[in-house]
């Protein structure tokens, strides 16, 4: 519910219509769901609140035993500053426990309030690739059958390698720029001195950077700015703009050529279809030759990634199973944000999060 829009859809302030929704008409000042909301909030060992003196108190606002299930998916979120984890049922789509701090010691003294039954009963976990995550969820989900590194993170990693690359060589005309200014600037202030000395005035030079103008008009700095929304796409799905700019880029920087193709290609080896693993394991094994013939940082570094994370990469191979529903729950909590002024009136947020999604 947008308040906002709602009050000048009706001619009344959103303030007030959010302040009548709060108080009277959303059931948020029970007595019962006060209790329900701080029901199993937790003490932090590590850190002191200033303001009461006390150890600082970690809100647990969704904890719902029944929402546990089969499948499920684990993601972090920052909302308004403070960082989150958050579990959901992929299979009914609701949040069973959503805690507000990302130290796994302290999840797990939730988790551990689950019933042993529910605790074994998990079978599959879908997250990305945190540290401690793994082992994390082989103690409180004993009897997990895989752990599947989510595809879409990953996807995310390859492509901020790609970009990591195109970032280095900005930096590198980037340094030249700020030399020759630095030249300049040596230039100026010993031509000061001398015009002091012969008692002339001095006139200021401005600083010009001769930079070379490519084919499309751009200079190198130009095109490597504007290069990045390019390599997040398929060459098929490049406008005519951006392939003459790719065709310039590649031409300039043949390593960032060398290296779209590679991350291209470990883009359509997610494309096998899952249930065909042994395609996708020859599909991953020649790419990672490619890697090592390529012999680039940035993409040596993500391979590298993969490798250790093979075993949950290769997981989605057997039912195709990815946090695409967390994400999604993401944006959904993102604009309860923004109806919600913000999360500045934390309780009520919580309040509402509860009611919508689990």
């Amino acid at each position: 519910m947008n308040f906002s829009l709602l009050g000048l859809i009706i001619g009344i302030c959103g303030k007030k219509i959010y302040r009548w929704y709060k108080e009277y008409l959303s059931g948020f000042r029970d007595k019962e769901v006060q209790e329900k909301l701080h029901q199993y909030d937790i003490e932090d060992p590590d850190i002191i609140d200033r303001q009461t003196g006390k150890l600082k108190t970690v809100l647990v606002p969704i904890f719902k035993p029944i929402n546990f299930g089969k499948n499920m998916c684990m993601d972090d979120k920052n909302i308004g500053g403070k960082g989150y984890l958050i579990f959901s049922n992929t299979d009914t789509k609701k949040i069973a426990l959503m805690i507000e701090t990302t130290k796994l010691k302290l999840v797990k003294k939730v988790i551990h309030l689950l019933p042993v039954k529910i605790q074994f009963s998990v079978e599959t976990m879908t997250r990305d690739l945190g540290s401690g995550y793994y082992w994390f969820c082989r103690e409180v989900f004993p009897k997990l059958r895989e752990q599947i590194a989510d595809k879409f993170h990953i996807i995310k990693d390859a492509l901020s390698a790609l970009q990591d690359i195109r970032i280095r060589y900005r930096q590198i005309e980037l340094r030249k720029r700020r030399i020759a200014y630095d030249k300049h600037k040596k230039e100026e202030q010993k031509r000061k001195e001398k015009c002091k000395k012969l008692k002339t005035p001095f006139t200021k030079h401005r600083f010009k950077y001769n930079e070379e103008k490519l084919p499309n008009g751009e200079t190198l700095l130009q095109l490597l700015a504007k290069s990045r929304y390019l390599l997040f796409k398929f060459p098929r799905k490049w406008y005519p703009d951006q392939k003459e700019r790719a065709k310039i880029l590649f031409k300039k920087f043949p390593e960032i050529e060398s290296a779209y193709k590679l991350i291209c290609s470990f883009r359509s080896f997610y494309a096998i279809k899952p249930g065909n693993k042994k395609k996708a394991v020859k599909s991953l094994k020649t790419w990672f030759g490619k890697v090592q013939t390529e012999d680039i940082e940035e993409i040596l570094n993500f391979s590298s990634m993969v490798e250790r994370h093979y075993g949950e990469i290769m997981n989605y191979f057997n039912e195709g199973r990815t946090n695409a529903y967390a994400e999604g729950l993401n944006s959904q909590i993102e604009k309860f944000l923004n109806s919600n002024s913000g999360a500045r009136d934390r309780d009520f947020f919580h309040f509402r999060v509860r009611k919508y999604f689990s």
